[in-house]
């Protein structure tokens, strides 16, 4: 295939590797990738990866989790590089969600 995924007769005429196949719905075709963290911040440094500027001499006080909550991020792409859903799974022994509408269920 060349740049813009259209098939070519000639080898010299593609781009980068070989296609062994065709996918004729690339939208239909899923791709997870996986990362976790931790929600504890007491000792990174920063508040949610940014970091504090204060005058010189000043200590932040800025209030963290102390707490270990565990938790994993799932993004879901398709082969056209649309995102799709993204799942974030937290470890715990009990089940509290938040609504979107701001009514909180357990």
């Amino acid at each position: 295939m060349d740049r813009l995924g259209r098939i070519v007769e000639d080898e010299k005429d593609g781009y980068g590797r070989k296609v062994p196949i065709n996918i004729i719905r690339p939208e239909n075709v899923f791709v997870f990738d996986e990362t976790g963290d931790n929600t504890h911040g007491k000792d990174d440094g920063n508040n949610r990866g940014e970091m504090v500027v204060v005058p010189a001499g000043v200590i932040p006080k800025q209030l963290v989790s102390i707490k270990n909550s565990h938790f994993t991020v799932v993004p879901v792409s398709n082969l056209r590089g649309e995102l799709v859903f993204v799942t974030i799974i937290f470890k715990g022994e009990k089940l509290w969600q938040r609504c979107f509408f701001g009514r909180s269920q357990e």
